[in-house]
């Protein structure tokens, strides 16, 4: 008579349990390739996520929420270490026009904002400036005494 329990649909007559099998399967073939970030890697990929989209950062906006892009794949060496903040319209959710969207339209995307190795470079001057910027702010709380009242002179 078939399988007991609660169907799915009727006419097909696939139950639940053999769905979420079907399902578990598929999601295991389709998960992503790569290996683990290290834990410093995990680091970087935590600062450069906090930048915000380089994208809209080149365009004026600052700060917007941004997903990581790897530049190389995950699977080589350091890998993690060459990735870009981009939003998700700008990563995998815009379209062939504005905003181009880095998957699938990679060529539209290097052509209006740049390639992902001047990308790669302006994520570094603005990680090297955010750290330039931390140690300031510490020297000065530390001449003043009170990180809270710093005020630049």
């Amino acid at each position: 008579m078939g399988e007991k329990g609660l169907f799915i649909n009727p006419t097909t007559k696939i139950s639940l349990i053999k769905t979420l099998k079907l399902y578990s399967e598929r999601k295991k073939r389709m998960a992503i390739k790569g290996r683990n970030p290290t834990a410093s890697e995990s680091r970087h990929m935590d600062k450069v996520s906090q930048l915000g989209c380089v994208v809209c950062y080149k365009q004026g906006f600052r700060f917007v929420p941004a997903e990581i892009h790897h530049t190389e794949g995950k699977t080589k060496e350091e890998s993690h270490f060459k990735v870009l903040p981009l939003c998700y319209e700008h990563h995998r959710g815009g379209r062939g026009e504005e905003p181009i969207s880095r998957h699938p339209w990679k060529r539209r995307f290097e052509k209006a904002y740049g390639t992902e190795e001047e990308l790669l470079e302006l994520v570094e001057e603005l990680l090297g400036a955010q750290s330039q910027d931390w140690i300031r702010v510490w020297w000065n709380a530390y001449k003043t005494g009170c990180y809270w009242c710093y005020q630049e002179r």
